[in-house]
């Protein structure tokens, strides 16, 4: 009888371990299934902030495109008014352009939908024939995993012979400048 109750004992011993090690093992895998999850989504909200400033380059490229037809109009209309020469028309053109871009920039370029877009610069004004822009995109995703990533936004002045003849588009007067990415 005695050797009955201690392998009853050894038996329920044993499975008291395994049932453990089963419990340990099942923790270790969710726990790793978990953080792989968060992995994944924390890599798809970086590419969805990334995604909003590469939104940004498109809507800058149409707006460029918006400037320079707007530009080439006005010089058209100022040349019926009063004839300019070659240097003038230039200079109207390169005035109608900055203006027209700097007016309506933030409007094009900013979104409140997810992912968030925004231009940081207090003042938008071009220097030296080029507008730098800071932007700052911001994803959260449904789990409210937040990432940013934001980039410096080149817009530059078009040659108005070039537009003129139709030798430029939008794509050519924009481009990135330094980037980067953070956890909020």
């Amino acid at each position: 009888m005695n050797s009955r109750g201690s392998i009853l004992v050894l038996l329920a011993t044993v499975m008291a371990l395994l049932s453990i090690l089963g419990a340990t093992l099942l923790n270790v895998v969710l726990l790793n299934y978990r953080i792989n999850k968060l992995n994944t989504e924390s890599k798809k909200a970086f590419y969805l902030s990334e995604n909003g400033l590469n939104e940004s380059y498109i809507a800058a490229r149409k707006l460029i495109n918006e400037a320079i037809a707007y530009s080439l109009e006005k010089v058209e209309e100022e040349m019926l008014l009063h004839p300019l020469n070659e240097e003038e028309a230039k200079n109207f053109f390169s005035l109608n352009y900055k203006q027209y871009i700097t007016v309506n920039v933030r409007n094009e370029i900013s979104t409140t939908t997810n992912p968030a877009v925004e231009i940081r610069n207090d003042i938008i004004e071009f220097e030296d024939e080029e507008l730098s822009l800071l932007l700052r995109s911001t994803y959260v995703s449904e789990n409210n995993v937040v990432k940013v990533t934001w980039a410096e936004l080149l817009i530059g002045v078009p040659d108005y012979i070039l537009v003129k003849d139709g030798a430029g588009t939008g794509g050519d007067y924009v481009e990135f400048g330094k980037w980067g990415s953070r956890e909020d």
